[in-house]
């Protein structure tokens, strides 16, 4: 599981989700902010959500996050609890 939150910070280099805490995974790590997801810029909580909708649980999504300064890509396999309303969406 991970808590993120919009950055606060006014400056347009610095916006966007950052990991706040991190729980169950050590590919993530506190402070690592997610660009984006399978290859789709994200930059709000909303775009974030939306992004992650599209996949099923059990799927690979690529999540490329800056980490110290450094772009890293991060394959992460999707579990029900990730996905928003999951349970709701039928199997493809």
């Amino acid at each position: 599981m991970i808590a993120y939150q919009t950055s606060s910070v006014s400056s347009t280099r610095e916006q966007g989700l950052y990991i706040a805490a991190v729980s169950y995974t050590d590919d993530f790590k506190v402070g690592d902010r997610i660009l984006a997801v399978g290859g789709l810029e994200v930059a709000t909580c909303d775009q974030l959500r939306e992004s992650i909708s599209t996949y099923q649980p059990g799927d690979v999504a690529s999540v490329l996050v800056l980490r110290d300064d450094e772009l890293v890509e991060i394959e992460m396999t999707l579990t029900q609890a990730d996905i928003p309303n999951s349970a709701a969406k039928p199997a493809a």
